[in-house]
């Protein structure tokens, strides 16, 4: 084992780990708080309460990456129509 492997990362992949455990921690959270929203006014079981609660959060989690680096390439400016059409 090579003594440079045992020095933490603080370059681009350090980023993008960190990154993408933010969005899956976001995730988790928001998926849980809807979650306890539909246990509690639904009243449906903790089993179909997580599913409804934490798929529609994971599948935005996975999104998300597209969706910034398409807002990244195509920001709205002029002509307008055309960037809200393509966002």
């Amino acid at each position: 084992m090579h003594a440079r492997s045992l020095v933490p990362r603080f370059g681009p992949e350090r980023h993008r780990s960190s990154g993408a455990l933010l969005l899956v921690a976001l995730a988790t959270a928001l998926g849980l708080a809807f979650t306890a929203h539909f246990r509690l006014y639904y009243r449906v079981d903790w089993s179909l309460a997580l599913w409804w609660g934490l798929k529609d959060w994971y599948l935005w989690g996975a999104l998300a990456p597209l969706v910034i680096r398409l807002a990244r390439r195509v920001p709205l400016r002029r002509p307008l129509w055309l960037a809200l059409l393509i966002h």
